[in-house]
């Protein structure tokens, strides 16, 4: 028996229908953060004579100068920028949904659980009108030639959870956006944000995926990854503050008996 409110879309993707309650005042919240996020999520590389030639990001990924307002936002400190108890409540009730869900998605997938050990610390993404995300899977770290970026956690990626916080419509209003829907092309599936919701599926090639341009409006989502391991850092790096958490051992314990995947 599926788990309430579980939809199997295909190839690992399982939609999680209504498993949180987003307040009203979200967006406005999540607005100010995302234009923030603008001066701080870059750093400007310049040539000789101090024009800036490209941008990269906090995990060294490059980008073209007018590229940056086409693309999608990620604000990791949104913690820091709670100044009301709704605020941080609500992210916590975030990632109990999203834990939860997992554990729902285990119960449907039981030989996903042993490769989970780890969560990463989610972050908040942001898609203003014009921005979009190309084809890509959620354990590569895009790799050019000449060019190795620095931060590499991708790479141990396993599962993605998606929450969406507003719902793609056909015309934009102070909540919702147009456009923004997510395609799987290997899978065939393509899912329309609707609010509160949670997308998980596998981070490999098989579920590799796309959003389309937003039209209109803001697109806001929270994402979390499970991994198998932890993320180490070369030694310099090791001042970075951890972004990741131990899945619960115990959970891990009761599904390995109860479902009898070791002796």
């Amino acid at each position: 028996m599926l788990p309430f409110g579980a939809e199997p879309l295909g190839s690992g993707i399982v939609l999680f229908k209504n498993k949180i309650n987003v307040p009203d005042e979200l967006t406005s919240f999540l607005y100010s953060l995302k234009e923030e996020s603008k001066v701080k999520h870059y750093s400007y590389v310049c040539d000789e004579n101090g024009n800036q030639i490209y941008a990269t990001n906090k995990s060294g990924h490059r980008f073209k100068l007018e590229d940056i307002d086409k693309n999608c936002s990620r604000i990791t400190d949104f913690y820091d920028s709670c100044t009301q108890d709704w605020q941080s409540d609500f992210f916590r009730s975030c990632e109990k949904a999203i834990y939860q869900s997992m554990i729902e998605y285990a119960s449907m997938y039981p030989m996903v659980l042993p490769c989970l050990w780890w969560k990463t610390h989610g972050h908040v993404l942001a898609y203003g009108p014009g921005s979009d995300l190309g084809l890509h899977c959620d354990n590569d770290i895009n790799f050019s030639p000449g060019f190795e970026p620095d931060f590499q956690l991708g790479i141990r990626h396993v599962l993605a959870a998606i929450t969406y916080f507003n719902s793609s419509k056909d015309t934009v209003d102070d909540d919702n956006f147009v456009g923004g829907k997510i395609t799987f092309p290997y899978a065939g599936v393509t899912y329309t944000p609707e609010k509160g919701d949670i997308l998980m599926f596998p981070g490999n090639y098989m579920c590799a995926h796309q959003v389309d341009e937003v039209s209109a409006g803001n697109r806001y989502a929270f994402l979390e990854y499970f991994d198998p391991q932890r993320y180490y850092r070369t030694q310099r790096r090791l001042t970075r503050r951890a972004t990741d958490e131990r899945v619960n051992g115990e959970l891990y314990n009761f599904f390995i008996k109860d479902l009898g995947l070791k002796d």
